[in-house]
């Protein structure tokens, strides 16, 4: 359930699995932050592009990084370069060019040079995706164009826009509005997310039950079991019973229900828990990268994140090998060629 859940109100870092890992995290605007952390980015080949001296660091996004310098959020560019003074309580990556900030409470959006073109009069705010962004005043939330202006509102909570159509929550539950506000899909799910490049979204129906739903909100795939989520190299991942397995679009068990956890196949290789450790499996179910690893992180780029036993973290390529030294405090997926590790 709180992995649609999060899907939908769209975390800042956009990194939200269907597993039940605990990779470490990018510190958030809602924690402490530490002046001695120290973060920094590096690339494929492990050498450090910029020097870890942040408080806390958000992954690039369109060419930019959120940090903290002195407890208040900024952006660099790729070459560490502050492109955007750190004066703000809380910012999100750049989408569609423009980053929500918050000062004193108040929310609005600036553009890459860091000019405020939509005012901090909002009591929060999503990032923009496909021209829109949700904000919230009072107690209501509406979808906002890049101009400012509302081209929708009065709801209880927003999601995000994708495939031309924008999750809301109404009295009688999520639903989807198109690009002009009208009513497309109505509001008769629990819990709905975005959709996928696919254009499929994943919901909760009124039974209970979960289900996969396309742009016309007909229910592509339907079934008692628990979680699936929206598919990934033909498999989608499925929780039943307290396991973890994969199923075809037939609704039939390819990989087995047998882990402790899983997540969506990412670069042909699907992250999975099994009393050993973290393992990565392939399409078939055979396990390629044997499950040795203490904690570990889904492949992006070629490369994931994973914890030996001394509690560094390092990453290994698709054929298990180590690339990048176990040395870090704590490291995040690749984003844009660049991921961010914490030193000691």
């Amino acid at each position: 359930m709180n992995r649609l859940l999060i899907s939908v109100l769209v975390t800042v870092c956009s990194l939200a699995t269907v597993a039940c890992t605990t990779p470490p995290k990018v510190l958030t605007e809602k924690e402490p932050f530490d002046p001695h952390n120290k973060w920094g980015f590096v690339d494929s080949t492990g050498k450090v592009v910029i020097e870890p001296k942040f408080e806390a660091v958000r992954p690039f996004s369109e060419g930019l990084a959120a940090v903290v310098t002195e407890r208040r959020w900024g952006y660099i560019d790729k070459t560490g370069k502050e492109t955007i003074e750190p004066k703000y309580d809380v910012v999100t990556p750049f989408s569609n060019d423009m980053a929500a900030v918050s000062k004193g409470g108040k929310w609005g959006y600036i553009d890459k040079t860091g000019k405020l073109v939509i005012p901090l009069n909002y009591d929060d705010a999503h990032p923009f995706s496909e021209e829109y962004a949700g904000v919230k005043e009072g107690n209501t939330w509406s979808y906002i164009n890049k101009e400012g202006r509302a081209i929708a509102g009065g709801y209880k909570d927003v999601g995000k826009f994708a495939c031309g159509l924008g999750a809301f929550k109404g009295d009688q539950g999520w639903g989807y509005i198109d690009e002009t506000g009208k009513v497309i899909i109505k509001e008769k799910f629990t819990e709905a997310s975005a959709h996928n490049k696919d254009c499929i979204a994943e919901v909760t129906v009124a039974d209970g039950r979960f289900g996969l739903i396309d742009k016309a909100g007909v229910i592509v795939y339907k079934e008692r079991l628990e979680a699936p989520s929206a598919f990934a190299d033909g498999l989608s991942v499925i929780e039943t019973k307290g396991r973890w397995g994969f199923v075809d679009k037939t609704g039939k068990f390819v990989i087995p229900a047998t882990f402790f956890s899983a997540e969506k196949f990412n670069g042909g290789l699907a992250l999975v828990r099994t009393k050993e450790g973290y393992g990565y499996v392939d399409p078939k179910g055979k396990m390629v990268i044997e499950p040795k690893f203490p904690n570990a992180q889904s492949f992006t780029d070629g490369l994931a994140a994973v914890r030996i036993k001394d509690g560094k973290w390092g990453y290994i390529d698709q054929k298990g090998k180590l690339v990048i030294d176990p040395k870090y405090a704590a490291a995040t997926p690749f984003v844009e060629q660049l991921a961010a590790v914490q030193v000691d």
